[in-house]
């Protein structure tokens, strides 16, 4: 307090102060993970990453998780071609692509008994020039110049797969740093951390850092409540062979994967029926939920559906317990929303279960929804289901929209040819004062063209009474539309 009133005295603003500092400190620890591993920078790097956090995580932590996104991209890591895998993997001064093999392809005759004959020769030579200690030796000047530019090629491509593995190891042990510290503003960044390896390093990145990504996976489970205890571990280890990650260890994958599913949501909804987690712990379990949900039913055949319900239903379950605490946007709130309606769209044995969730977490989150989070249920309007358009109208209910002015799908939605859905959309139309404005046409004709016939059906019906507002443009909709 001392010091914040001396800043304060010296006209200088702590906060920018402290938010410098800690940006001179990322530098210098950007700059340590650089230098060669054998003086010890780079282990030292990742330690100051931790105390860093730990000092100072409410500057630190958003400063920290813009360098995870850089070193952790999963564009990058996926855009990785299976031929910049091999020319990383292969040893220097080795071509990966033969660039001899066409002109070889192409001297001699292609057909008969001579054919056979220049085969033979060519793998005689091959073997005699492997015996030596390469081919180098016996080629000619242009084919020699040849093998040279594919190494310079293959070069530059293995620099750059090389400085993807370093920045994803770097990445990843930041990551590892922070859970070890694990201070309590970590758990606002759990869910992104989590599909940040999700997305890209637990999956084609396991190909460059071997089995760190795993690690750090697992690692993350140190964020949650100590009340999962062993389970922990096995949470992580579902999620990703739910997800179909090669990276997960055979010991790890003896237990059948539905067994190990259901014996860890009936853990899960177990905990959650007496006390909800925090959202740390919810946002680690949220990627095997997920899966149940979109998959209805993980590791199931077609003939367990009893099994597959009763995955789903246990999912359901956990989220209903927790729909209280989703007023924290430190939730997967958003993700939450579209797997439930997920549900609601593809299980109609428990779509009336999953309507009542789905109202329950607009209820929880309408408060302080951002923009992302009110357009999962306003575009949900536009679905063909009459009974999922009703649940997102009702799950809509008690949110405040004036900040909208107008919005397209609510006015469509006015017009749905279910009386109660239109009833719906016109009280959440009139309480939010929503008017239609001059430039209507612009943005209904597009959802003319939409493939759901209802709302083809209601945009026609949406223009007509849209032109009682403003006469004047009838002559121009008309043109437009003929």
């Amino acid at each position: 307090m001392l010091w914040i009133e001396l800043c304060q005295k010296a006209g200088v603003d702590p906060h920018n102060l402290i938010s410098r500092r800690v940006e001179q400190a990322m530098s210098s620890i950007l700059t340590a993970s650089t230098i060669d591993s054998k003086f010890g920078f780079v282990d030292a790097s990742y330690q100051a990453i931790g105390t860093l956090t730990f000092v100072c995580p409410e500057i630190a932590l958003p400063k920290i998780m813009e360098q995870l996104r850089a070193d952790i991209d999963p564009s990058t890591i996926n855009a990785l071609s299976e031929a910049e895998f091999g020319i990383w993997e292969m040893p220097e001064g080795m071509t990966y692509v033969d660039v001899l093999s066409s002109q070889k392809a192409e001297e001699g005759p292609k057909k008969g008994k001579d054919a056979d004959i220049a085969r033979w020769e060519a793998e005689l030579r091959k073997s005699l020039a492997n015996k030596k200690g390469g081919a180098t030796a016996t080629l000619s000047k242009q084919a020699q110049a040849l093998v040279q530019a594919q190494l310079e090629k293959e070069a530059i491509v293995r620099q750059r797969v090389t400085t993807i593995k370093l920045n994803l190891q770097r990445g990843l042990s930041y990551v590892q740093s922070l859970v070890s510290i694990n201070v309590p503003e970590l758990r606002m960044y759990v869910s992104s951390i989590l599909s940040l390896l999700l997305e890209g390093a637990v999956g084609q990145g396991s190909r460059l850092v071997g089995s760190q990504a795993f690690e750090a996976y697992l690692d993350l489970a140190k964020c949650c409540s100590a009340r999962l205890d062993t389970f922990q571990k096995w949470v992580g280890v579902a999620t990703l062979r739910s997800l179909g990650i090669s990276s997960v260890p055979e010991e790890l994958q003896a237990e059948q994967l539905s067994s190990l599913v259901l014996r860890v949501l009936y853990r899960l909804r177990s905990l959650s029926e007496q006390t909800p987690f925090d959202a740390a712990t919810f946002s680690y379990a949220f990627p095997l939920l997920a899966q149940v949900l979109l998959k209805g039913g993980v590791d199931v055949g077609q003939d367990d559906g009893d099994e597959a319900l009763e995955q789903v239903t246990l999912v359901l379950d956990i989220i209903r317990f927790h729909c209280s605490e989703f007023s924290d946007a430190a939730f997967p709130r958003k993700a939450t929303m579209e797997q439930v309606l997920h549900v609601v769209r593809h299980q109609p044995r428990l779509s009336k279960e999953a309507s009542s969730v789905l109202m329950d977490l607009g209820e929880a989150v309408q408060s302080n929804a951002t923009r992302d989070e009110v357009d999962v249920l306003i575009d949900g309007t536009l679905l063909q289901e009459v009974y999922v358009r009703n649940a997102c109208l009702q799950a809509i209910q008690p949110f405040d929209l004036t900040d909208l002015d107008w919005s397209p799908q609510l006015w469509i939605a006015c017009h749905d040819d279910d009386e109660q859905n239109a009833r719906l959309a016109n009280h959440v139309w009139e309480d939010n004062g929503l008017d239609v404005p001059e430039d209507f046409l612009d943005k209904l004709m597009n959802y003319l063209e939409h493939t759901n016939a209802y709302v083809r059906t209601s945009t026609a019906l949406a223009i007509a009474e849209a032109m009682v507002y403003w006469p004047r443009k009838s002559v121009l909709t008309i043109v437009a539309l003929q």
